[in-house]
């Protein structure tokens, strides 16, 4: 479980939710590549701030290792 949390100078807000994800690693040559999809955040409100909407938050990750 994890708690999201939005604030600013004014309010804070947070939630608890359940983050999961896939991803995977592979080789060509001397580079490693990772891609990575993750669901930070899925439920229906966000601590009062959308009692109607379904709120999700995404993360895609691609990236490159080299090793020298």
């Amino acid at each position: 479980m994890v708690k999201p949390k939005l604030e600013d100078e004014f309010s804070s807000f947070s939630a608890e939710g359940f983050q999961y994800g896939v991803g995977t690693t592979f080789a060509v040559m001397a580079v490693d590549m990772f891609v990575d999809y993750r669901r930070l955040y899925d439920a229906e409100d966000f601590d009062g701030l959308a009692p109607t909407q379904d709120v999700a938050v995404n993360s895609f990750t691609i990236g490159l290792n080299y090793e020298f």
